[in-house]
């Protein structure tokens, strides 16, 4: 429930764009190290997502990328852009990752 998007709320209808809105939510996740809406219950977050009450931007997270997850957190689908579109977008720098090089 916490990684839904709206329209996974109440009788499921999943696109491309479904996926897109999680696609998000996972980078939100990797960046906050939290689960989203981690004080509400699930029946809260239900009623969070249906408000329109996205994530707020993690402290560590650059505005750039908080504003590409907030284009995949339209309410409506067709506002999202597309996983292919998104991909175009980021490269790992923008996920706030660095590349950590570990000894043998």
């Amino acid at each position: 429930v916490r990684r839904f998007p709206p329209e996974m709320v109440g009788p499921p209808e999943h696109t491309s764009k479904s996926d897109v809105w999680v696609m998000a939510i996972l980078f939100w996740e990797v960046i906050s190290g939290k689960e989203p809406y981690d004080s509400l219950s699930d029946q809260e977050v239900c009623e969070a997502i249906l408000g329109k009450i996205k994530p707020e931007n993690p402290i560590n997270c650059d505005t750039e990328t908080f504003n590409l997850m907030n284009k995949c957190w339209m309410f409506n689908p067709e506002n999202r852009p597309s996983a292919t579109e998104v991909s175009q977008e980021i490269d790992v720098s923008h996920l706030g990752m660095h590349t950590i090089q570990c000894s043998a």
